[in-house]
């Protein structure tokens, strides 16, 4: 997908005059002196005006090419005031290129530029104005100057209001992926407001090398951004409350804490919508359940109680050679609120915890360091007493029981009969 060029032709005639006497060998003053002189029409008097290819997606991989020293390929989008979006350019075969972006406004004045020996990235623009917008991809210097090195690219590029590369997540989810070298992955979950989520995301590698370095970009059904998160080994929103009804999109990046980007690795997404989510079933009035939290995983389970009861629960950390556990749990109510929370070196506890509504409530195992670090996994053993269990009721699908009835009556009627 490369832009048209104007001046094309004449263009074309001296870059390859420029090639032949480049690698002439039977002149060399003149080749030296001609490859100079064919490079500056090749790329100076001749700047290549772009035709901009339209971007109409909201999330776009698009690989290409500077495939001429100078070049500059362009990109035009749409966006609405209040809009946001991720844009980023990777190296892709580690050539020569030095990516740049220019961020240019409706208006035609440069908004925003970044650069990289590997990656450029604008990690998140929110429009201002309504209209359409253009990218200018080249390679450049540090400060922007083209250099004259060519190479192939990938153009990463998300609109944050609703981009959805790797789908909806479900109420309890995990999912596997792999974040490549300017990589941008989405997600998009439905929620509504008061009710609350949790989502994390973790480097697969398990190693702190800051190889991964794992992003989390949370925007709003109106495409802003409402919380982001990053860590060497886990990045987590450990709680956030919906204010708005409606579509969120969850942006996944990698990149160091300096502000690099230009790291990547395989990632295990672990999300929770805490009215719904219910990983490991519900609990019993006197229940144990023996388990492990992974790195960056989120563990829930429910139960179904009246007004008027009472609950305790203990989280305890087994203790097991690999377990580095600091277990940190949370209880919420049926409409997705935070009621109770405890988190401690080796036990959280919640004890005497009053129902005061009738509903679903879910219980949240974490794992955690008390400084905000959420790089800690290991074994545990979860104990629930809860008082004013809601009896369960067997809900049996029509044709089921309209056809277990029937089969009843034709035998009580058969039996009748050979009597």
């Amino acid at each position: 997908m490369k832009n048209r060029i104007i001046n094309l032709p004449l263009k074309e005639i001296i870059c390859d005059l420029y090639q032949k006497i480049h690698f002439s060998s039977q002149h060399p003053s003149l080749s030296k002196f001609g490859s100079v002189f064919a490079l500056l029409f090749c790329s100076l008097l001749f700047q290549p005006e772009a035709i901009a290819v339209s971007i109409n997606g909201k999330h776009v991989e698009i690989q290409d090419s500077i495939s001429i020293p100078n070049e500059i390929d362009t990109y035009s989008f749409t966006l609405a005031a209040g809009e946001s979006v991720q844009i980023r350019m990777a190296d892709v075969n580690n050539t020569d290129i030095f990516p740049y972006i220019r961020l240019i406004n409706p208006n035609n004045d440069l908004i925003t530029s970044s650069g990289g020996y590997q990656v450029a990235a604008i990690r998140s623009y929110t429009a201002p104005i309504s209209g359409t917008y253009t990218i200018q991809l080249s390679s450049g210097s540090g400060s922007g100057v083209g250099t004259g090195e060519t190479g192939s690219y990938i153009l990463y590029f998300a609109r944050l209001s609703g981009a959805n590369e790797h789908g909806l997540l479900a109420d309890s989810d995990s999912q596997s992926g792999r974040i490549d070298l300017g990589d941008i992955d989405t997600y998009t979950f439905a929620a509504n407001i008061g009710e609350s989520i949790q989502i994390r995301l973790a480097d697969l590698a398990h190693q702190n090398t800051g190889d991964f370095f794992p992003n989390i970009h949370l925007y709003d059904p109106s495409g802003d951004l409402v919380y982001e998160r990053g860590g060497y080994l886990v990045a987590a929103i450990r709680h956030y409350e919906i204010v708005e009804d409606g579509i969120y999109t969850v942006v996944l990046t990698a990149g160091h804490g300096n502000g690099a980007v230009d790291t990547f690795g395989d990632y295990q997404l672990y999300f929770a919508r805490l009215s719904g989510a219910n990983e490991l079933g519900p609990l019993k009035a006197n229940d144990s359940r023996t388990e492990k939290i992974d790195l960056g995983d989120i563990d829930t389970y429910t139960f179904t109680v009246t007004a008027g009861g009472v609950a305790s629960f203990t989280m305890t950390d087994l203790n097991t050679p690999d377990s580095n556990l600091f277990p940190s749990m949370q209880i919420y109510g049926p409409g997705g609120n935070i009621l109770a929370s405890s988190g401690d070196y080796t036990q959280a506890s919640i004890q005497n915890f009053q129902i005061n509504e009738n509903g679903t409530y879910t219980a949240v195992l974490t794992a955690g360091h008390g400084n905000g670090a959420e790089d800690t996994f290991g074994d545990y053993v979860f104990e629930a007493t809860i008082e004013g269990l809601a009896p369960v009721i067997l809900k049996i699908p029509f044709p089921t029981w309209f056809y277990g009835v029937l089969i009843l009556v034709i035998g009580i009627s058969g039996y009748k009969r050979a009597k």
